[in-house]
């Protein structure tokens, strides 16, 4: 029996040696599996939190450059006269979208100008002749305009610079109530 036991011994041995080495082996792919997972992971979590990052300092830039306009925008109120040059828009603008959402109109007292927030109300005088009117600013000038204010053709007619195309303007700014009668 013992003879036995020795030959199953001497048999099964290398069979034992071989399972054994296969499990280490297995225990290192294992091994190397996990460690490729976590770098992928930390490697996805400092990707993730550049990006965090450059979201952040973009809400930031945003956020100062509102400040800037509504800096810009009290200063405007508070110095309540702006002098300029006034232009007038063109026809083919007629039945657009204006900046605030309303439908721009050739016959109606509105301008636009980048200098006063939307829904500002200002009296423009042609300084040439004296005459003025009361508009309500419902759009924005091209950014790189020089000029302060863009009239409709009806504002254009009354201030009488339509064959000019251009006049010096005293642009005063009434605020955000209409006045009486508007």
């Amino acid at each position: 029996m013992m003879k036995n036991l020795i030959a199953a011994i001497v048999f099964l041995w290398p069979l034992l040696s071989s399972a054994q080495d296969t499990v280490k082996t297995d225990q290192a792919k294992t091994d190397s599996i996990i460690q490729h997972v976590r770098d992928s992971a930390s490697n996805k979590i400092d990707s993730m939190q550049s990006v965090v990052d450059s979201a952040k300092l973009k809400i930031d830039s945003i956020a100062r450059i509102k400040d800037s306009i509504a800096y810009l925008d009290s200063v405007a109120l508070r110095s309540k006269v702006l002098y300029g040059t006034a232009s007038y828009y063109s026809k083919k603008f007629h039945g657009r979208k204006t900046a605030n959402g309303e439908i721009f109109s050739l016959y109606k007292m509105t301008c636009a100008c980048n200098r006063v927030p939307l829904g500002t109300w200002l009296r423009v005088t042609n300084l040439r002749n004296g005459r003025s009117i009361i508009v309500k600013v419902n759009d924005r000038l091209h950014p790189r305009m020089k000029r302060i204010v863009d009239l409709t053709l009806a504002g254009a007619r009354k201030l009488d610079f339509i064959n000019a195309g251009l006049t010096k303007v005293k642009v005063e700014i009434l605020g955000k109530k209409p006045p009486l009668g508007h």
